[in-house]
């Protein structure tokens, strides 16, 4: 069985990967994030209020707290992802014409302008399912991302992922088996 995906990528669509890889790894959703990155904020802003004050602060120490976990999740929350996001634009074209070739030997894609690449299954060390498309990455090269536009339907969907876990496992058994 093989599943063939034909589709042009852009920046939205590496932005969506990016969001989606950002929720599996930290389990929040973007609405949660933002929240934390909002509580950093405060802190940020507590402690450049308190330190304005004409009257000492007591404990003198606690506003140096809020710097350093406001300037940590500030730093976490908000410009990492943000220098992430500068970096997919900056090194990326805006849209790129990709075909996807998923069989028994591996991962194959084309590439308009860049040629064809091929991994085995064995490489594959990221996939995850994720509401807007599924996520896939290899070792030592940046996330993919295959958005839910290229399939026809649900079932399809449904039945690329449990081809893929398949694989997987038969992968895992045979590297297990055959050392």
């Amino acid at each position: 069985m093989a599943f063939t995906f034909e589709l042009t990528s852009t920046y939205q669509d590496l932005i969506d990967g990016l969001d989606a890889d950002r929720t599996a790894r930290t389990g929040m959703r973007w609405w949660a994030r933002a929240g934390v990155a909002g509580m950093g904020l405060l802190w940020l802003f507590g402690f450049f209020v308190v330190m304005a004050r004409d009257k000492p602060v007591r404990p003198s120490w606690l506003p140096f707290v809020w710097l350093l976990l406001g300037g940590l999740i500030t730093w976490h929350y908000i410009i990492q992802p943000r220098l992430a996001v500068w970096s997919i634009r900056r090194k990326n074209v805006a849209a790129q014409h990709l075909k996807l070739v998923f069989d028994a030997s591996g991962i194959r894609a084309t590439i308009a302008g860049e040629g064809e690449f091929h991994r085995p299954w064995r490489e594959l060390e990221v996939f995850q399912v994720a509401g807007k498309g599924i996520t896939f990455g290899f070792e030592g090269s940046p996330l993919h991302w295959l958005p839910n536009r290229v399939f026809t339907d649900t079932a399809q969907r449904d039945a690329f992922i449990e081809y893929v876990t398949q694989t997987l496992e038969q992968v895992a058994d045979s590297d297990t088996t055959g050392s």
